[in-house]
Formats: structure tokens, C-alpha cells, sequence
């Protein structure tokens, strides 16, 4: 199972993560980030589990995680080549962005690393787990198309949605537009955006709420399996009660997991 977040930069999707790894967790099911899955799925190749056992205890880790990266490189172009129009799209995109050649190529980078990682997760993933991914194929829409400068092509916003791996479930953490934006100030930028403006910062997060809107709204035309979840001005801990009541309590309109008890209906909170 695969469970993806998504929402405005500072809407709390950090914060209400470990709600979702607990309620999975009573539920029967093992879930664990892509970095918490990393060398627990590379042990399960003959190499990385000949290293597991052999392996001098304090070299162990450092060589699962190099043989995590090395396949994680071989798993994009495999990605790539099952997902071509996919491809194609992406690098269409990012060519005609209105977004410095920085912005662009940042965005790309950690994209084309963040498919291969989850490649080789997704074809290791047994049926009594679940990865639970924060920054995977639905959020990054946002570092796609927004930016700092123009706004967001919408159009390419749905196009790009209908090309993706459509996860088991997704999550949407939503707060106020100004919510968010305080929040990003009050813990500072990214590394990436150290150097720009405080009016640049802003309008990023404008447009991230943008994208975030558009990404929703398609993902409910298309039926997806949705949760939103209000993680605006009441509190962490309203929303966690939330959050985790829905993820405990589901309807009968629900997905399957892993044969055990159903979860996770397209309810909104």
C-alpha cells in the first residue's frame, strides 16, 4: 500500500505524519517512510542481504544505504522507460517553466531521485506494508509548477496528474494561505530559498497553494482515494484527533489492506 501526503508548505504534513504511521500500525500494518524502508528492502536482494549478515556491524548501515542509492539510479530508468509519456512531460514542463534555470533543475533533481527511490520501494513492497510518502508524486506537483514567479499553469497542473501512479491513498493536510506562510516564516526557508526575498518566499507559497487546489480538485474528479484533513488555526492536537479518528473509523466504501481490516475511505473531515 502506498499512502501519499500533500499540502501548502506550512500546512503541517510533517507534523501529522507519524498519526498516520501509528494508526497503520494498529491496524496491522507495517509502515515506513522511504528513508525508514531504504535498507530494510535492500536487505531483501541477494546482495543486500549478503551484506546484512556479513557486514561488519559498523559498516552495515553506510553499505545498505550506498547499495539503496545504487539501485535507486537503476530503478529510474526503469521508471522512465514504463512511464514515457510521463517523461516526456516532465521535461517539456521544466523546459518552458516560468522559474530560474536554479529553480528548475532543483526541482528536477530530487524528482528524478525521489521516482527512482520509490521504484525499487514499490516492487519490494510486500502486501502487510506500507510506504508513507511526504514528499512523493502528488506533492511534488507543487515543485513542478509553482514558483516564485508567474502563476501556475493549471492545465499542465491536471495533465501532469494524469500521467503519475495513482497512490492507495492520499492525504490532504489543508490550512489558511495564511496560516501556512506564517508558519514558513516562523521556522525559516529552505536552503533553496535562503538567498531570495521575503516577497519571493511569499508568492512561492501562494502559488503552492495554487497547485495544492488544483491537485485536489482533480484528484477528486478522478476518483482518487481522498482524506482531507483541517490542520489550520485549532491546533495540532484537534487535528490529530481528527486524523486519526478517520483513519481508525472508515466508512464501508473503503480500500483494502493487505486482506486484513478495511481503511481509508474518500471522506473529508
Amino acid at each position: 500500500m502506498v499512502v501519499e501526503l500533500i499540502g501548502t508548505p506550512g500546512a503541517g504534513k510533517t507534523s501529522l505524519l507519524p498519526v498516520v504511521m501509528d494508526s497503520l500500525s494498529e491496524q496491522g500494518v507495517t509502515p515506513r517512510t522511504m528513508v525508514g524502508a531504504s535498507r530494510v528492502y535492500v536487505a531483501r536482494t541477494t546482495l543486500g542481504a549478503y551484506i546484512a549478515r556479513f557486514a561488519p556491524p559498523r559498516l552495515r548501515r553506510a553499505l545498505l544505504w550506498q547499495l539503496f542509492c545504487q539501485f535507486s539510479r537503476a530503478y529510474q530508468f526503469r521508471f522512465l522507460l514504463r512511464h514515457v509519456r510521463l517523461a516526456r512531460h516532465l521535461m517539456q514542463g521544466q523546459a518552458h517553466r516560468d522559474a530560474s534555470v536554479k529553480f528548475r533543475r532543483h526541482a528536477l533533481r530530487w524528482y528524478l531521485r525521489m521516482l527512482g527511490q520509490y521504484e525499487f520501494l514499490r516492487t519490494h513492497l510486500r502486501p502487510n506494508e506500507a510506504l508513507v510518502i511526504d514528499q512523493g508524486f502528488v506533492h511534488r506537483a507543487v515543485d513542478l509548477h509553482a514558483s516564485d514567479r508567474g502563476e501556475p499553469d493549471l492545465a499542465a497542473v491536471s495533465a501532469y496528474l494524469d500521467l503519475v501512479p495513482q497512490p492507495d491513498l492520499i492525504i490532504h493536510v489543508n490550512a489558511p494561505l495564511g496560516v501556512c506562510e506564517a508558519r514558513v516564516f516562523d521556522r525559516g526557508p529552505w536552503a533553496h530559498f535562503r538567498r531570495e526575498s521575503p516577497a519571493a518566499l511569499s508568492r512561492f507559497i501562494t502559488n503552492s497553494h495554487v497547485v495544492v487546489g488544483q491537485v485536489v480538485e482533480r484528484m477528486r474528479a478522478k476518483g482518487w482515494n481522498l482524506i482531507e484533513v483541517d490542520n489550520g488555526s485549532e491546533g495540532l492536537a484537534l487535528s490529530t484527533a481528527r486524523l486519526r479518528s478517520i483513519l481508525m473509523n472508515p466508512d464501508s466504501a473503503s480500500v483494502p489492506l493487505s486482506g486484513g481490516p478495511s481503511v481509508l475511505p474518500t471522506r473529508c473531515l
